[in-house]
């Protein structure tokens, strides 16, 4: 092992100048990804911020749509568990119930072609003009007691009137629509 140290490069190399600009070199480079894992501890901290404002965000905006549910489902007696979220609306099983209960299928097939000419004089392409043409129809025949007493059924079911004829133009669109948008 002495004849190593007694090897010139080797004293070269372990000479206390040497050894200082290494251990300066190592020490520099710890310093370095030291300094860089700061950065990324506050990186981190900024992302956890960041994060935590959205969280905020998301519940503010939670709030702003129990609201709105509160006000388009409580106040005009639309019942959330009548109608499926989205575009169109979709019966539920709690709609379907009170579909089934109201007769209408019958009254529509009795009358299928009644419906599918009144909806004619209307002018519509699109599943949302069928739409409002449906909802129209089943004012009309509210209006003009027409097939039924609409008032009576809504009452009997302990709904509105306008969430009664609701689920009955939902159920004339989606027919109308196999019917007219189909051939």
């Amino acid at each position: 092992m002495t004849t190593f140290f007694n090897n010139p490069y080797v004293q070269y190399i372990f000479t206390p100048a040497i050894v200082w600009i290494i251990v300066v070199t190592v020490v520099g480079f710890l310093f370095a990804r030291v300094y860089k894992f700061g950065e990324f501890i506050n990186k981190a901290r900024t992302a956890l911020g960041t994060v935590t404002d959205l969280d905020k965000e998301v519940k503010k905006l939670n709030n702003h749509v129990v609201i709105i549910k509160t006000h388009l489902v409580d106040k005009t007696g639309l019942d959330a568990n009548l109608f499926g979220p989205g575009s169109p609306l979709k019966l539920l099983p709690g709609g379907i119930k009170i579909l089934e209960k109201t007769g209408f299928k019958h009254i529509y097939t009795e009358n299928k072609k009644w419906f599918i000419e009144e909806a004619k004089k209307y002018k519509f392409n699109t599943l949302a003009e069928i739409d409002e043409t449906s909802l129209k129809i089943i004012e009309h025949c509210s209006k003009e007691k027409k097939f039924a007493d609409y008032k009576e059924i809504a009452f009997q079911n302990g709904i509105t009137i306008d969430v009664l004829l609701r689920i009955l133009a939902i159920y004339l669109r989606d027919e109308l629509a196999k019917e007219i948008l189909t051939k």
